[in-house]
């Protein structure tokens, strides 16, 4: 059962509505510039602009701050939970005050807001708007450019992170398409929006007057410290498409522009930890359908949000930046998801999933070492150790995956392994069939593009392999590590002698066989198999028995003792064949594989 909070803001108290949760410890959250509040403001603005500003586009602007600050400030578990469990989920009672309560409780404008949230987060928000009795002035929110850049004439609206996938629209709409364009940029921290600064700055001195000047609005959205407890941030996509449909409406526009990858838009699961909203669905088709509807709604009038890159690899984005004449601004975007570690001299960690997708797809892309220099990268993605269980399994499922998407036949197999995939089918196109076969097709494209990658990088360091050997918790080394039963050990072509031995808990679907050091137990296609596979994902994580009863057992309903008596006979038969590791149940309710 999810989790209940309670969140007031604005001062608010819980309402009759919300009576049965008066129990539950509420949170405050009030907009304010206190260290304890939600802070709020708009940058760059031009005096035009705000002529459009209704009191609807200030209480979405209010109520996505609320969000915003409320979906960080309830944890979901820390990393003794790595899977999140039953913990993951969330149940969200919000009290918002706005100015028109009467609007925002309309079925027609509450429901698909709601729905958008829960499809985002996983979470399911119950949400109370009351009148705003003293509405602060919209003022307090807005901050006017002190120069004389013109916001006429601007014909389209788009996001801008500040990294390669939005760097790569604000080139195909700018210096290829010449036309005029608003960048709306969400600056959580001063580390993050100054980066943003740059990558425009260099823009437009490379542009040279050649085409359109960009108009760069960043919103400051942040909270004080002591509501950062959550860190995965699911709604944060709900918060920068409102930021970004309120600046359009403000220029009288009626869309805006996500430019993202159709890979990370669609967003496979790499592992099973990331299932669900746990795998981030920032610009996955059903999203953008959602937002499409939600500001439909809101602003009484046909609202689109689209991303013109849903049918392209990051590679083939970074391919198009570079033949543009761009490339060497690559090195000043930023894509690490790791914002607090960033120094001058490392933009990047080089670990996180982000910062591994980007190296990967510049090597891909063929980008040199001043466009995007491996110094800048605080570890070399090829050779650094994954030592951290959760950091490894991310690298091992990215290799999995990418290995697994290529062997994959047909859109049919690729379907039946990727079932998520079909949430996405009725949004991404009229016919189902024939989008299930672009977006099987995207994905083998970018299979082939990394690996190809990856056999590049393995020839040009083969002498280093020889010399040194390449750690088996390496990204290179998982990579070469041999499939049970494909001899050799290659990197698409690239012929690398492989370990005699299993370095890690490996279970073969092939054969229905676990490994380990060198020992092998065949299981067939059983529980126990099943089970010692879901294991085997997160190794050294203890996983909940909800968890594991769901993923064993495909969602039918089984008591805890069919569990446990799964795990006995697992212990029974692997005793005497695999020794160097333990099935451990010491922590309540929860299994963990444990390597001795």
């Amino acid at each position: 059962m999810s989790a209940k909070h309670v969140i007031l803001c604005g001062g608010t108290k819980l309402s009759a509505r919300g009576g049965a949760w008066k129990s539950i410890d509420p949170i405050n959250l009030v907009l304010g510039d206190g260290v304890h509040d939600v802070h709020l403001r708009l940058h760059d603005l031009t005096s035009s602009m705000t002529a459009n500003l209704s009191d609807v586009h200030t209480d979405l602007l209010e109520i996505a701050a609320f969000i915003y600050a409320a979906d960080q400030a309830v944890r979901r578990g820390g990393k003794a939970e790595f899977e999140y469990g039953l913990k993951w989920r969330r149940h969200l009672w919000l009290e918002i005050p706005v100015r028109n309560p009467d609007f925002w409780m309309a079925p027609g404008v509450l429901n698909p807001l709601r729905e958008v949230l829960t499809f985002l987060s996983d979470d399911d928000y119950e949400l109370n708007f009351t009148k705003l009795k003293k509405p602060p002035a919209v003022d307090g929110y807005l901050e006017f450019r002190k120069d004389d850049t013109d916001s006429s004439g601007i014909e389209e609206v788009m996001l801008f992170s500040g990294g390669l996938d939005s760097f790569g629209g604000a080139i195909k709409e700018i210096a290829d398409g010449r036309r005029k364009v608003a960048l709306v940029s969400h600056e959580p921290t001063t580390k993050v929006g100054a980066p943003q600064r740059r990558v425009v700055e260099a823009l437009n001195k490379q542009l040279g007057g050649t085409a359109p000047v960009p108009f760069h609005i960043q919103v400051s959205l942040n909270k004080g410290k002591s509501l950062g407890k959550e860190y995965t941030q699911r709604a944060r996509s709900f918060v920068y498409a409102s930021l970004a449909a309120i600046v359009a409406r403000m220029l009288g526009k009626s869309r805006i522009r996500f430019y993202e990858n159709g890979v990370v838009s669609f967003n496979l699961p790499l592992s099973m930890q990331c299932l669900g909203g746990r795998a981030s669905r920032t610009t996955h088709p059903q999203t953008l359908a959602g937002f499409s509807k939600l500001f439909t709604a809101i602003f009484g009038c046909d609202f689109t949000v689209e991303n013109p890159f849903l049918w392209k690899t990051k590679t083939d984005i970074v391919r198009g930046i570079k033949a543009s004449g761009f490339g060497k601004l690559c090195a000043t975007t930023i894509s690490c998801a790791h914002t607090w570690e960033r120094t001058n001299a490392h933009t990047h960690c080089g670990t996180c999933s982000q910062c591994i997708d980007r190296r990967m797809v510049t090597l891909a892309a063929g980008l040199t070492a001043d466009e995007d220099p491996p110094g800048m990268y605080e570890a070399d993605l090829m050779t650094h150790s994954w030592s951290d269980p959760e950091e490894c399994t991310l690298v091992e499922g990215y290799v999995r995956t990418i290995k697994e998407v290529k062997a994959l036949g047909t859109p049919h197999a690729f379907l039946t392994r990727f079932p998520e995939i079909a949430k996405a089918l009725r949004h991404a196109g009229k016919d189902p069939k024939s989008i299930a076969e672009a977006v099987f097709n995207l994905h083998q494209l970018h299979a082939q593009q990394i690996l190809d990658a990856l056999a590049g990088v393995a020839r040009d360091r083969a002498d280093d392999h020889v010399l040194k050997g390449v750690p088996t918790n390496s990204l290179l080394g998982m990579a070469m590590l041999r499939t049970p039963g494909a001899g050799p050990a290659t990197v698409h072509g690239a012929s690398v002698v492989g370990p005699k031995h299993h370095d890690k808990p490996t279970a073969d679907r092939d054969t229905f066989t676990f490994h380990y050091g060198s020992g092998s137990c065949q299981l067939g296609n059983s529980k126990e198999f099943k089970l010692i596979e879901r294991l085997c994902r997160s190794p050294g994580i203890f996983l909940d028995t909800g968890k594991l009863m769901e993923d064993v057992w495909e969602g039918q309903v089984v008591q805890k003792n069919t569990l446990a008596k799964t795990v006995c006979n697992l212990r029974r038969k692997l005793n005497g064949t695999v020794t160097g590791i333990k099935i451990d149940g010491s922590q309540k309710d929860h299994y963990c594989l444990q390597t001795l």
